[in-house]
């Protein structure tokens, strides 16, 4: 007759050695899920960052910053907005968050976003630019940046400030950007 085992009759020592290996299996488990965590993010950074320097060296990417926006490439254009800077509330105007927001973390220096986000917030509004130009709070303003006016669904202060100040500045080109000193 086959005698049944329950816990009653098993041995004390049976019992931690399987505490021990759920233990162990547990520990490995957690370590393995640390390692998973702390490692995932590393190698999605390691591999967009070798992902984007190949496409940066075979001529992609371009609008003089990575990407249309993010980190500089355009250097020339990067030391002419960072020249006196200190001396203007905003070293140059945009339109879009984004855009103003590649050039500012580029650059290191207030950039103004018209526009918002997506370009259909009417801020400023082309008597408030035209404002702050006039007291010389401006510096450039960067033509461009991708979208923008009514036709792609910015507001009408975006079209406005950019046919105000392509109407009255002169154009400069800085490393194929467009830019137009307010001063």
């Amino acid at each position: 007759m086959k005698k049944q085992i329950t816990s009653s009759n098993v041995a004390p020592e049976s019992h931690k050695a399987t505490n021990k290996s759920q233990s162990m299996v547990r520990k490995v488990a957690i370590g393995f899920l640390a390692a998973t965590i702390i490692l995932t993010p590393t190698v999605w950074s390691i591999s967009y960052a070798t992902a984007t320097s190949a496409s940066h060296a075979s001529g992609g990417m371009s609008n003089g910053f990575t990407g249309g926006s993010g980190a500089s490439s355009n250097l020339e254009l990067i030391s002419l907005l960072k020249k006196n800077a200190s001396s203007y509330r905003w070293v140059a105007a945009t339109t879009g968050s984004q855009n103003a927001a590649s050039y500012q973390l580029a650059t290191e220096v207030p950039v103004m976003a018209i526009g918002g986000f997506n370009r259909s917030d009417n801020y400023p509004t082309l008597t408030q630019f035209k404002k702050y130009v006039s007291e010389g709070l401006i510096h450039y303003y960067i033509a461009g940046g991708g979208m923008g006016g009514q036709q792609n669904g910015g507001s009408s202060a975006t079209s406005q400030i950019s046919n105000w100040v392509s109407e009255n500045y002169t154009a400069r080109t800085v490393g194929g950007v467009t830019i137009y000193d307010l001063t």
